[in-house]
């Protein structure tokens, strides 16, 4: 089952994604010009470790490290969780 995390403390941002049972996280810092991650995003973290997932599973993973919409969020879960399948 695909999930989300997100962890806020000390004006970081911890994301975390979890999909095939593995983890895949990226740390928001404050810098200079606002914000920036410590390692790639997760479509870049899975296209690295999956790199047969569809175009339409790696645009909407795309969405998850900028959206606070709760309905985009949830689709793409659930996509993933399909995908998991």
């Amino acid at each position: 089952m695909a999930k989300l995390i997100r962890e806020y403390e000390n004006e970081l941002e911890k994301r975390t994604l979890i999909f095939r049972g593995e983890e895949f996280s990226y740390t928001m810092r404050p810098n200079a010009l606002g914000r920036s991650g410590d390692a790639p995003c997760f479509q870049g973290q899975l296209e690295e470790r999956f790199p047969g997932l569809s175009e339409d599973i790696l645009e909407s993973v795309d969405e998850l490290d900028f959206s606070d919409d709760e309905y985009e969020i949830f689709a793409t879960l659930e996509m993933l969780d399909n995908a998991e399948q």
